[in-house]
């Protein structure tokens, strides 16, 4: 038999799905573009002749640097015509640099129990399309104003829909949509709250007014965004601030 008797296939999915079967054969075996603070959703395939085979587990995983603490991706297994199984799963990439993308199968052949495995690592490169830099200046009496610049520093010439630039001190919850207002952000922040649409190089500025709490932080700045109108959100949190 095959030293590998079962094909796997794994795409980016980077369009509205139609017919599953159809697209999982279609997409190119690169993954393209993969940016930090983006979701990076896939779809994964597995095939082969063999009647004999059963399948007893798939999973896949990202880690970055490759092979240092795997993120398990949850993967959502879907009816198939042309598929011994197929998937949707994504995970969140959060870090620049390289990234593996390792597919494990389980499976035994025949009468025979004892349980095969076999692996197939993908690697992609993460890179940034925005860029978050703050400074810190005091306002008044046990305030500071936190000056946040958000950058477009993609090479590809996409604008990016810039919907949320914010600062928290929930450290529980910071994905733009799900975040609670810090009691220290003074009534007076200037936080805007219409989208603003960035060009590649250009650079939108952001004031806000907080008090530090008592080890010195004012909190937190998080940035959502679009690409286009089909993809993901994005968000990117920045470091502590401090005074």
């Amino acid at each position: 038999m095959d030293s590998n008797p079962i094909g796997i296939k794994v795409h980016q999915l980077s369009r509205p799905i139609n017919d599953l079967d159809t697209l999982a054969l279609q997409l190119p075996d690169s993954f393209g573009r993969v940016y930090v603070g983006e979701q990076f959703p896939i779809v994964l395939a597995c095939a082969y002749t063999d009647p004999s085979i059963a399948l007893r587990s798939v999973t896949a995983s990202v880690s970055t640097p490759p092979g240092l603490n795997p993120i398990e991706i949850r993967l959502a297994q879907r009816a198939s015509q042309k598929f011994a199984y197929i998937a949707l799963g994504k995970t969140e990439i959060r870090s620049a640099g390289l990234h593996a993308l390792t597919i494990t199968v389980q499976y035994t052949v025949g009468d025979d129990t004892t349980t095969k495995s076999m692996r197939k690592v993908y690697k992609f490169t993460a890179q940034h399309c925005i860029s978050i830099t703050t400074s810190v200046v005091p306002s008044r009496a046990n305030s500071y104003f936190v000056l946040t610049r958000v950058e477009n520093v993609l090479d590809t010439g996409m604008p990016l829909s810039i919907d949320c630039v914010d600062l928290t001190h929930d450290h529980r919850s910071t994905e733009p949509g799900a975040l609670t207002a810090a009691p220290v952000v003074l009534p007076e922040s200037k936080i805007p709250t219409e989208k603003v649409m960035l060009m590649p190089g250009s650079v939108y500025q952001y004031i806000h007014e907080a008090v530090p709490s008592s080890d010195g932080c004012l909190g937190k700045v998080v940035s959502g965004w679009h690409r286009d109108h089909l993809g993901e959100r994005g968000w990117l949190t920045s470091p502590d601030i401090y005074v």
